[in-house]
C-alpha cells in the first residue's frame, strides 16, 4: 500500500538538494497528499512498484547528497541573490566560506555555484580542463557576444589566448636597442611614460592632491602606447572619454546582477536602466576601438601588441577585413585595455594610499633606493632583482587589496569531484581570492600591512607564496600578468625614489573601504607628494 510519509519524506530531500531548508512546506504538504489521492486510486501492483521505485530513488538522493558540498540555506527561485551584499559581495562569499568551509555550494538563481577558498582547491580546479569554461551570464559575459578572450571558451577561448600569450611574448622579448646601450625598447616605453606621471606630481608643489586623476590617465596612456601604438596628452578629450566609458562600465558590471540569471527584468525600468546604459558605453568604446583596428589593419608596423596581435590572426588564416573577424579583434582589444589599465591604476592607487599612510615603511624603501640606485639616476629594470624590499612591498599592497576579490568565474564543462566533493557539469565556479588573501592560517595578522611576509628571514629574497594569486592561477590565468608586474613596478619604484608621500594633514585616517564594482577601487583620498 502506498505510504503517504515516504513521499513526504523524498519530496523534502529532494528540495534540500538543490535549494535549501525548506521554506515552502506548506505548500509540499499539500502535493504530498494530491499525489497520496491519486496513487490511491491506481490498482494495489502500480502502488507497490511507485513503493520500490521511491525507495530506489530515495537511497540515490541520500548518496548524493553526502557528497554535496555544503552550504547556506536559499529560498526558491531567487536561491541566495537576496541574501548577497550586492555592493561586496565577497564579504558575504568571505562569511560564508568561515561558515561552510573552504568549498561550499549556493544557487544563483537557476545558476548552481561552487565557492572556493583553499589555494590548494582552487590551484587543483583551475587547472583542470573541465573548469575552464565560462559561466553564460547575461550580462557579465553575454554582453560581449561570445567574443574577446575573457568572455568565451573552447577552441576560440584556446586559440585567442595562444595568439595573445605570443603576441605578448614577442613584443616584451624585441631587442631593439637603443643608442646601442643595450636597452629593451618596451622598457624605454615605460620610462618615457612614467616621466609624464612625475612630471605631474612635480606640478602639485608639495600641496595637497587627489590621485586618482594622474594616475588614471597615466597608466591608461601606458597601455594605450603599448597596445595601440599611440599615446595622448593629458587634455584629450577623445581619450578621457574613453577612461570614463570604461569607469563607468566596470561599476556597473556585477556578479549579483539579477538580470544575470533572469534576463527578462531588462525590460522593467529598474533593472533596464543600468543594463541600457552599459550597452550604450559598450557600442560607443568599441566604435572608438574600430577606428584603431582600422588604422592599425592598414598601417601596422609591429611597434604595438594589436600589430602582432593582427600578424597572428593572418598567421592562422583569418580575413582581417571580415566582419565578424573585426569583431572578434574589438573584442580583444577591449578585454585586454580594460583588464589591465583597471587592474594597474587599481593597485597603485592603493599602494599609494598605504605607502602614504606608513613612514616606517616608505623609509625603509628609501634606504633600500638610496643604497642600489642612488641619487644621480632613476630607478631602471636593471634594478628590478635588487629592490626587494620595494617589490615586497608592492606584492603586499596586491594582497592587501585584491583588486579582483572574486578572480573571474569559471564554469565546469564535466561533472566532477573536487575535495572529495561531487560537482556537476554546468556549476560556476569562483575562486575567492579575498578570502585567500585574508586568511590568518596562511598570513599572521592580515589587516595589517607588513610586506616583511613576502622575503626570507635575511630580507635579501623575495618568497614564492602558493597563496598568493593576484592574477587567479591555473589555465586562465592572467598571460600578461609578467607585463603588469613590470608597470606596477616601475611606476611606484620611480614614485617612492622621487617623493616622500603625506596625507593632507597629520591625524587624518583615509578610509579603506572600496567602491562597489567588479573590481575593488579604493574612493578618492588626496595625499601630498614633497620632493626628497
Amino acid at each position: 500500500m502506498f505510504n503517504f510519509n515516504m513521499l513526504k519524506t523524498f519530496l523534502l530531500n529532494l528540495w534540500e538538494s538543490f535549494v535549501g531548508i525548506p521554506l515552502v512546506l506548506c505548500f509540499l504538504l499539500y502535493l504530498c497528499d494530491l499525489l497520496s489521492l491519486l496513487l490511491r486510486m491506481l490498482p494495489l501492483r502500480f502502488q507497490r512498484q511507485v513503493v520500490v521505485e521511491l525507495e530506489h530513488a530515495r537511497r540515490y538522493l541520500k548518496k548524493f547528497q553526502r557528497k554535496l558540498p555544503p552550504g547556506p540555506m536559499g529560498i526558491p527561485v531567487l536561491g541566495h541573490l537576496p541574501f548577497i551584499d550586492s555592493a561586496s559581495p565577497h564579504l558575504t562569499l568571505r562569511k560564508w566560506s568561515k561558515d561552510y568551509g573552504p568549498i561550499y555550494r549556493i544557487q544563483l538563481g537557476k545558476v548552481p555555484v561552487v565557492v572556493l577558498s583553499d589555494p590548494q582547491l582552487i590551484t587543483m580546479a583551475f587547472n583542470n580542463d573541465n573548469v575552464t569554461g565560462k559561466p553564460p551570464l547575461y550580462v557579465t559575459t553575454g554582453i560581449m557576444e561570445c567574443c574577446g578572450i575573457i568572455s568565451v571558451d573552447g577552441e576560440l577561448w584556446r586559440s585567442q589566448r595562444n595568439m595573445i600569450i605570443r603576441s605578448l611574448d614577442s613584443f616584451a622579448s624585441r631587442q631593439h636597442l637603443v643608442e646601442d646601450v643595450g636597452v629593451n625598447k618596451l622598457d624605454v616605453l615605460l620610462m618615457e611614460q612614467v616621466t609624464r606621471l612625475l612630471t605631474q606630481f612635480d606640478a602639485t608643489n608639495g600641496h595637497v592632491f587627489d590621485v586618482h586623476g594622474p594616475v588614471r590617465f597615466s597608466v591608461s596612456n601606458m597601455m594605450a602606447k603599448i597596445l595601440f601604438g599611440r599615446s595622448y596628452e593629458d587634455n584629450d578629450h577623445v581619450f578621457n572619454r574613453q577612461l570614463d566609458l570604461c569607469d563607468k562600465g566596470a561599476s556597473l558590471v556585477q556578479l549579483t546582477n539579477f538580470i544575470n540569471y533572469f534576463p527578462f527584468l531588462r525590460y522593467l525600468p529598474d533593472f533596464g536602466r543600468p543594463y541600457s546604459l552599459l550597452r550604450e558605453l559598450k557600442t560607443e568604446h568599441h566604435e572608438y576601438l574600430n577606428d584603431i583596428l582600422s588604422d592599425r589593419v592598414r598601417r601596422s608596423n609591429g611597434d604595438s601588441l594589436i600589430d602582432l596581435y593582427i600578424a597572428e590572426i593572418r598567421k592562422d588564416g583569418a580575413d582581417v577585413h571580415d566582419k565578424e573577424t573585426g569583431k572578434q579583434m574589438s573584442h580583444v582589444l577591449a578585454d585586454l585595455f580594460g583588464g589591465s589599465t583597471d587592474t594597474i591604476k587599481q593597485t597603485v592607487k592603493w599602494a599609494l594610499l598605504h605607502f602614504m599612510t606608513r613612514n616606517d615603511v616608505q623609509d625603509k624603501i628609501h634606504d633600500e633606493l638610496d643604497k642600489i640606485v642612488g641619487s644621480k639616476r632613476r630607478p631602471d629594470f636593471h634594478d628590478m632583482g635588487k629592490l626587494v624590499y620595494t617589490r615586497a612591498c608592492i606584492m603586499e599592497a596586491q594582497r592587501l587589496a585584491s583588486v579582483a576579490p572574486i578572480g573571474m568565474p569559471h564554469w565546469t564543462l564535466a561533472d566532477m569531484t573536487l575535495g572529495g566533493h561531487y560537482v556537476a557539469k554546468d556549476t560556476m565556479v569562483i575562486a575567492l581570492q579575498y578570502a585567500v588573501h585574508m586568511n590568518p592560517n596562511y598570513w599572521e595578522t592580515p589587516n595589517l600591512f607588513i610586506p616583511e611576509r613576502f622575503l626570507n628571514e635575511d630580507k635579501t629574497e623575495l618568497l614564492k607564496q602558493s597563496h598568493f594569486m593576484p592574477y587567479s592561477i591555473g589555465k586562465r590565468q592572467c598571460p600578461g600578468m609578467d607585463l603588469a608586474d613590470r608597470c606596477l613596478y616601475i611606476i611606484l619604484a620611480n614614485i617612492l625614489h622621487r617623493y616622500n608621500l603625506l596625507p593632507p594633514r597629520e591625524n587624518i585616517e583615509p578610509s579603506y573601504r572600496p567602491l562597489p564594482g567588479f573590481t575593488l577601487s579604493p574612493r578618492h583620498y588626496m595625499l601630498r607628494a614633497v620632493l626628497r
